[in-house]
């Protein structure tokens, strides 16, 4: 098993991260602990999908309110764009993982 390492587990910056949650990492690490697991490229950019989990985890967790007491506001808006991130950020790591089909018969 060279080069590999248990799925829970993943080599961070030089020091073994063991049992995060992907929501607390850097945008960056999660990227790195999700190419070199899955294979799976992050070439979009996620930033606003991760805001978008922080704000869920603080309406839900934290009653609508930041770790500082500031009210979360959530408008429709803000709703149709998340639906444009992450339905782009789909469509790109569906291409990596089904591989596209061609008319050609196997041999």
């Amino acid at each position: 098993m060279t080069g590999r390492q248990a799925p829970h587990t993943f080599t961070s910056g030089g020091a073994q991260v063991l049992g995060l949650n992907i929501k607390d990492l850097p945008t960056d690490s999660a990227d790195e602990a999700y190419k070199s697991t899955f294979g799976i490229d992050f070439s979009e950019d996620t930033q606003d999908i991760f805001i978008a989990v922080v704000n869920r985890h603080d309406i839900v967790h934290r009653n609508g309110k930041t770790k500082s007491g500031e009210n979360i506001t959530v408008t429709r808006n803000n709703v149709v764009e998340l639906i444009d991130v992450v339905s782009s950020l789909v469509a790109h790591v569906d291409a990596q993982l089904i591989p596209e089909t061609t008319d050609e018969q196997p041999t």
